[in-house]
């Protein structure tokens, strides 16, 4: 069963104040049964995303989609107002691994197949 995943992308706009709350919104993700495997600060190289990164892992994309109106999660999110714009996705991971490699379609030269190498 493929898991499932919260991906937050944050811009923080009270930085103090959003370190003083960071501990317990970990701890109320913990509880909610996530594992948080990334956060930390984005290094941008095209677009414009938020600076700070977030990914929390579950068991499955049910069990994402369930936690995201976990009372828990949601008293968490409260302590937040006003700190942080955020953009928040769930995503389903592979069941069957890392993602086969694709071919490459260049919009002038037609399709173009992937190297030999890896």
């Amino acid at each position: 069963m493929p898991k499932g995943y919260w991906v937050m992308l944050v811009q923080v706009k009270d930085p103090v104040r959003y370190a003083q709350c960071a501990e317990a919104g970990l701890d109320a993700l913990e509880r909610t049964g996530g594992r948080v495997i990334m956060r930390g600060e984005a290094e941008v190289r095209a677009g414009n995303p938020k600076g700070r990164v977030v990914v929390v892992e579950f068991e499955s994309i049910e069990e994402a989609r369930e936690r995201f109106g976990d009372e828990t999660y949601q008293a968490a999110v409260q302590l937040y107002d006003g700190l942080a714009d955020y953009d928040f996705l769930i995503v389903e991971g592979r069941a069957d691994g890392p993602a086969p490699r694709l071919r490459t379609i260049a919009p002038s030269w037609g399709v173009v197949p992937p190297p030999e190498t890896v």
